[in-house]
């Protein structure tokens, strides 16, 4: 099949030679059909992406091989398909139907829910312990994660054919995922599904946890959470509704995956466990464990949340100090899987540069200072001098450097430019619309994400809106660093509250970006666009067209194809 110019395998992606060529993956194209309710290969969506083969299916969802043909990549792509209450013969066309009834509400709550996943997972993109993702997005009245695809093998097909792995090969596997996690758990989320079958192990042996369809924001404190299974993973508390969950919840999946890996067992469920069943020391069925590591994984499968450890980094920290009581027989390379705390790629570009050029110059002065100061005990005052000389010119060229760097930095930012700031799916790059001293006006370049602008009914306002609530919680939270925080202004809307991330009024479109004066302005994307106001005082809603046109979409203002382009005020 020619997919983005070449033809491909449809199974692998691999280029091919030729039409009807044969891949090394044994595959060959027509010798599978996929079924009638999944995506016929070939079909393309957001008019990027290509999707291949099936390669899983849940009671959530169909997982598809894809190939994007803007980056020409590799990719695995989740469809939200909810068994027993979706239909589709994707022979006539690809849109997916909720059953009728009962089975729409179900539909579009559990839809939602797996929008959720997507994007609690984007919010960690380039954490090594979790798969990322690239771009999430509605068609086909359905929901779609475009995710990185994991060359590798599950934890679980792996464990099946190895039976047990011992602590150093865990430790290895499993550390990236529990220096990540500790990660998640800052920002109150818990994964609540950590089991073999949701781990994957890439070509260089290293774990990352993908499938966060159960993941839940647990800063609230008590609250009906949805019952999430997985026998032998899952600890008591997981059982019940309003069971009190929290990182803890994690502690003890992945105290139970780590027994699963040494041991070969798996835990007895939890409430067998209740009921008197015994779970066997991991000592008794792995003895050439390492006794304090043992003792600890039984502690993280404590019964009871008080009897385990509180978060993923105190079960890491008890695991790094039993293996350093035993050095002589822990594996270096585990324990500095475990010790890794990894600095994100988006992170080391922020700041990692800056520095280097002051870094070297600082190193210069501490060579020089150290050598005149042993020239002085020979030469004395006319060295000490000299010394005092060097070391004032030094300084200086460092401060004229930073100022000059600063000053140029901020007298060069002016209308039309592009700025990047945050990282949504990737880098997030802003246009610059106005200018006010050092503060200036930004608007996302890109539509980040497809979202209805309320839930509440036609007469939907911003102050009270879904999406104003959206921006400035998660997406403020999950985008952007603390530097970049604390550079975002706070503005007041019309309600008199305060917004760091807002829509642009249908004023400021008209101001900045309708006399088409600005040139690096995007406006061909596959889905249009919110205001944040009105132009009619009844509740309808106004959006922008791909070409640029303003349209009145009347009273569907909960519409679920709106795209969100954020824009904000900052600091510069």
């Amino acid at each position: 099949m020619v997919i983005g110019g070449r033809y491909r395998c449809v199974s692998c992606m691999q280029e091919l030679a030729g039409e009807n060529a044969e891949c090394s993956c044994g595959y060959h194209e027509g010798s599978h059909k996929s079924p009638v309710h999944c995506l016929q290969e070939g079909t393309i969506l957001w008019n990027r992406y290509v999707i291949g083969r099936v390669i899983g299916e849940g009671g959530f969802g169909i997982t598809y091989v894809g190939w994007d043909c803007k980056h020409n990549i590799k990719v695995a792509i989740k469809e939200f398909f909810l068994n027993g209450f979706s239909t589709r013969n994707a022979l006539k066309s690809p849109e997916i139907k909720a059953t009728t009834g009962e089975g729409v509400e179900c539909f579009a709550a559990q839809r939602e829910k797996f929008f959720k996943e997507a994007q609690v997972l984007a919010a960690f993109l380039d954490e090594p312990g979790i798969v990322n993702v690239y771009k999430f997005f509605r068609e086909n009245n359905t929901a779609y994660i475009v995710m990185e695809f994991v060359e590798g093998v599950t934890l679980k097909d792996y464990l099946g054919k190895e039976g047990k792995i011992s602590l150093d090969e865990t430790l290895g596997i499993l550390g990236p995922i529990m220096n990540s996690l500790g990660r998640v758990h800052e920002y109150n989320l818990i994964h609540r599904d950590i089991s073999p079958d949701n781990i994957m192990i890439t070509s260089d042996g290293r774990g990352k946890l993908i499938d966060f369809g159960a993941a839940r924001d647990v800063s609230g404190g008590h609250k009906s959470l949805s019952v999430v299974l997985k026998h032998g993973y899952a600890p008591i508390e997981q059982y019940q509704s309003r069971g009190d969950q929290g990182p803890w919840t994690d502690v003890y999946a992945l105290s139970a995956t780590l027994y699963r890996c040494i041991t070969g067992k798996v835990p007895p469920d939890a409430v067998n466990r209740l009921s008197g069943e015994e779970l066997i020391p991991v000592n008794q069925l792995e003895p050439s464990c390492i006794p304090e590591v043992a003792s600890v994984i039984m502690n993280g499968l404590g019964l009871y949340k008080g009897d385990r450890y509180d978060s993923v980094k105190a079960l890491k920290y008890a695991i790094i100090s039993a293996l350093n009581m035993n050095s002589a027989t822990a594996n270096e390379d585990a324990v500095n899987a475990l010790k890794s705390e990894n600095l994100k790629a988006s992170d080391r570009k922020r700041y990692g540069k800056a520095a280097d050029t002051n870094i070297v110059l600082l190193s210069v002065l501490a060579g020089v200072s150290g050598l005149l100061t042993i020239i002085t005990s020979f030469f004395g005052a006319i060295a000490l001098l000299f010394l005092a000389i060097c070391v004032g010119c030094i300084i200086a060229i460092i401060v004229i450097k930073s100022r000059k760097a600063s000053n140029n930095g901020l007298s060069a930012i002016q209308t039309g430019d592009i700025i990047e700031c945050g990282n949504y799916n990737g880098s997030i790059s802003w246009v610059v619309l106005n200018r006010i001293d050092n503060r200036v006006l930004v608007v996302s370049n890109d539509v980040l994400v497809t979202l209805p602008y309320d839930n509440n009914g036609p007469q939907a306002n911003w102050p009270t809106s879904y999406l104003r609530d959206w921006l400035n919680t998660d997406f403020l939270t999950y985008s952007f660093n603390d530097n970049e925080k604390s550079n975002i202004c706070p503005v007041y809307n019309e309600a008199g509250m305060v917004d760091y991330l807002f829509l642009l009024s249908l004023e400021e479109f008209k101001a900045y970006i309708e006399p088409r004066s600005m040139p690096n302005m995007r406006y061909e994307q596959p889905v249009w666009w919110w205001l944040r106001t009105s132009s009619h005082n009844d509740g309808k809603a106004d959006f922008i067209s791909e070409r640029g046109y303003i349209k009145d979409y009347g009273y569907t203002v909960n519409d679920e194809h709106g795209g969100v382009r954020p824009a904000m005020w900052i600091n510069i």
